[in-house]
């Protein structure tokens, strides 16, 4: 049995744990690349690691990370689309 919030061991609460299996997928195979390919990202990882995370938690804090500047990008991709393209030059 759980014990109460503030006492014994921290219980994640989480809404979804399937979430988009596509996109879940597709975030997994960005963190095992980075982490075997690029030195911040393994970096990050190690750090979270020092913080006593686990490897599990260090994990999922990268993902959130990468989710967070994907969604990031795909905001400002909208946000140009929207803005109506300036005057065109004129021609003679």
């Amino acid at each position: 049995m759980p014990s109460c919030e503030g006492h014994g061991p921290t219980h994640r609460h989480r809404l979804d744990v399937g979430g988009n299996r596509n996109v879940n997928s597709i975030l997994h195979i960005v963190h095992v690349t980075q982490v075997r390919c690029h030195g911040s990202a393994r970096a990050y990882v190690g750090r979270k690691i020092a913080e006593n995370k686990t490897k599990r938690e260090a994990r999922r804090a990268h993902k959130r990370q990468l989710a967070n500047v994907i969604i990031r990008h795909m905001w400002k991709d909208q946000a140009r689309r929207r803005t109506p393209p300036g005057p065109l030059p004129a021609t003679d």
